[in-house]
């Protein structure tokens, strides 16, 4: 829990002081004590749940595509996404609109909106989401032949915030903690995979790529009780994470009209940076930063249908441990791609 605590307090605020009228921890009668400790622990573990969401919303964002194309070119994709963490539970819906260009054969552009809002929250935390920006991407795949060996390259890139107010159950004359805090965030994907054809229908597809992703805080106070000026500061308060994906997807396509794939992979930090945390005059007694875990799982399976010419159906489900305490991610996605 410690660990927990301590993550969540370094990506909670950025470059942040409360208070200016010297309130201070040991000021806060014993009788109060206990309890401002647990309404913090609880606030700052779903806040950390929440960071985790926006991360896992990002990075599965990056594998959005839409490749079925008429002798226009056109491509247009509409889908709808459910994310759940499995501790502490959160869980978020959105809805994707996904649009893509066929430049040349090898080539296509792409672009999409995830647009959501988080469903549910855990019941012990005071912690509400009070706005959401859609998570706005764009990608770039070219697919062709080195020698006899078909290779694609996929590169992307995409946006995200979200608003949430945090507050702490009243505790006597004290008032409440309350604050307000918007998460920043961006990643980026460089990926390149082939196929290695083991049967007329079957396939392996090696994929090895890189992902950064970035997360900063903004922070202010909601209101000015006792509990909300104490002289807490937390300094440069951001996340950055380079890591190295690399896995192994499997294709079989029993007919013209339907693909069935599973895919299994681990995601290895290669480097990665905290903001470091400083509290005054604290009933906590550390300071400094936690490392980000270093090896995480991810799997998906997956599977289309084509009912039409250039129409495909897509239901895939996926889950990944994040590198915040190893918290683990399921993803559902359901697609409709049309060509024009």
């Amino acid at each position: 829990m410690q660990k927990i605590l301590l993550f969540a307090l370094c990506t909670l605020l950025s470059q942040l002081a409360f208070g200016q009228n010297s309130q201070s921890f040991q000021a806060i009668p014993s009788t109060y004590k206990s309890a401002f400790i647990q309404a913090l622990q609880s606030s700052l573990y779903a806040t950390q749940g929440l960071l985790a969401l926006k991360s896992a919303s990002l990075i599965n964002s990056q594998t959005n595509d839409c490749a079925q194309f008429s002798s226009n070119g056109i491509c247009t994709q509409f889908g709808a996404r459910y994310t759940e963490l499995s501790s502490p539970k959160i869980s978020s819906k959105s809805l994707i609109l996904n649009g893509a260009y066929r430049v040349t054969n090898q080539w296509h552009l792409g672009g999409y909106i995830d647009a959501g809002n988080i469903t549910s929250q855990p019941s012990f935390s005071y912690v509400k989401q009070s706005g959401h920006d859609p998570i706005i991407g764009a990608y770039s795949v070219y697919s062709d032949k080195i020698g006899d060996q078909l290779v694609n390259l996929r590169l992307g890139a995409n946006i995200g915030s979200t608003s949430i107010d945090i507050s702490s159950p009243t505790i006597g004359s004290l008032g409440s903690l309350s604050r307000s805090i918007n998460i920043k965030a961006q990643s980026y994907l460089a990926l390149a995979s082939t196929q290695i054809m083991v049967h007329p229908k079957a396939a392996l597809i090696p994929y090895l790529g890189t992902t950064y992703t970035s997360m900063k805080i903004d922070g202010s106070n909601n209101n000015s009780s006792r509990l909300s000026n104490l002289p807490i500061i937390f300094n440069g308060a951001s996340t950055d994470v380079f890591a190295l994906q690399i896995g192994l997807n499997s294709a079989f396509r029993p007919m013209e009209t339907l693909t069935f794939a599973a895919s299994a992979g681990i995601q290895h930090t290669l480097s990665s940076s905290m903001s470091d945390l400083s509290i005054p005059e604290s009933i906590y007694s550390y300071t400094g930063k936690t490392s980000l875990v270093t090896n995480i799982p991810t799997f998906m399976v997956l599977a289309k249908y084509n009912p039409y010419t250039n129409q495909e159906l897509t239901a895939k489900a996926t889950y990944r441990q994040e590198v915040f305490q190893r918290i683990g991610v399921t993803s559902y996605i359901l697609t409709y791609s049309i060509g024009f």
